[in-house]
């Protein structure tokens, strides 16, 4: 079976802004994490490795990055696991994400990074129509129409 991040998980956010990570995630985070504002409202987060891969081949064509790449590797941000596999997330992503400490979260697998996400956000954003159709679009083109 192929690693990476995967399923759906309902979490906590605790009164310091912390997340318990989910125990199949535990063990493809080493010991730190990469977070950056996620392209629909969440966070996005990375291991470090991934995040290190993922800028190698990206400062090669710097020269021809968007505006929205550019906000990625701007908000991205570097935490340590906690040796009970929590993982802090700042204030402003947080807020980014719509999130207050205490509350409830999810926790999107999304294959080599993982989403957080305020409940109603994702169900908001995943009942529109456009997203519908991008699903749709995304699983013709990789070749798998039977997903839609």
């Amino acid at each position: 079976m192929l690693p990476g991040f995967r399923g759906s998980f309902d979490y906590n956010v605790d009164d310091k802004g912390r997340i318990l990570l989910p125990v199949p995630f535990r063990d493809l985070i080493h010991e730190r994490v990469v977070l950056m504002y996620g392209p629909d409202g969440g966070v996005s987060g990375l291991d470090l490795e991934g995040w290190e891969r993922i800028m190698d081949r990206a400062v090669k064509n710097e020269r021809d990055w968007s505006p929205g790449f550019r906000r990625f590797v701007a908000s991205a941000t570097e935490v340590q696991k906690e040796v009970s596999h929590r993982i802090s997330i700042p204030p402003h992503m947080l807020d980014y994400a719509g999130l207050q400490a205490p509350s409830k979260g999810l926790i999107l697998g999304m294959g080599c990074r993982f989403e957080i996400w305020k409940p109603e956000h994702h169900l908001s954003w995943a009942r529109s129509n456009h997203v519908s159709g991008l699903l749709a679009e995304s699983a013709r083109a990789a070749g798998a129409p039977e997903l839609v």
